[in-house]
């Protein structure tokens, strides 16, 4: 099921017509970005992670069949864990003097996603599971740039940062290790 995309957001460049963006800004190795633009990048994985929050409860409340008994406990944590990291990154973007994205149809446009999709096989657990490797592997392709260019001397920002990459590849190792796991079969 394809949901709408930061494309096609009205306020997206390319809805207007402008070239795509790229979704992290680029920084040069060595180089270390200033409050605003941190804050700016702990907003978008604030917003990252109530999209997060919406995905991981809209799939568990369409899974079905095996992939129910295998997933739906997961994804249901998956949404806490996503609220308390998201409140987690908006307490540090207001102790950087900023604020975080209020408009719920901005969410979507300023993560660091390309697509906000879900499973189209609600059965299947193995779609359910390679929809959350996806996400999880953008994650942590972001917090690891972003980590690259925090100030040394910003401990807070750094240490949320990598509190983050730590769970993420815990939880792609979960995923991961979840594609070996067999369906249950089906009572008859």
């Amino acid at each position: 099921m394809r949901l709408p995309t930061r494309n096609d957001h009205p306020t997206s460049p390319r809805h207007r017509g402008d070239p795509p963006r790229m979704t992290t800004p680029t920084t040069s190795p060595g180089d270390v970005i200033g409050p605003d633009e941190l804050g700016d990048r702990l907003d978008r994985l604030y917003c990252y992670h109530l999209m997060m929050v919406q995905w991981s409860l809209a799939t568990a409340g369409r899974l079905t069949m095996s992939a129910r008994q295998l997933l739906q406990t997961d994804l249901e944590r998956d949404a806490r864990c996503h609220v308390e990291t998201a409140n987690r990154l908006a307490q540090r973007v207001n102790q950087l003097g900023g604020t975080v994205t209020s408009d719920p149809s901005d969410l979507l446009y300023r993560a660091p996603i390309d697509t906000f999709d879900l499973p189209d096989k609600h059965a299947d657990h193995q779609a359910v599971l390679t929809h959350l490797d996806k996400f999880i592997t953008s994650a942590l392709f972001q917090y690891r740039t972003l980590l690259d260019v925090i100030d040394s001397t910003d401990s807070a920002s750094q240490r949320i940062i990598k509190d983050l990459l730590e769970a993420a590849t815990i939880r792609l190792g979960e995923v991961h290790a979840a594609f070996e796991t067999p369906p249950a079969r089906e009572p008859t």
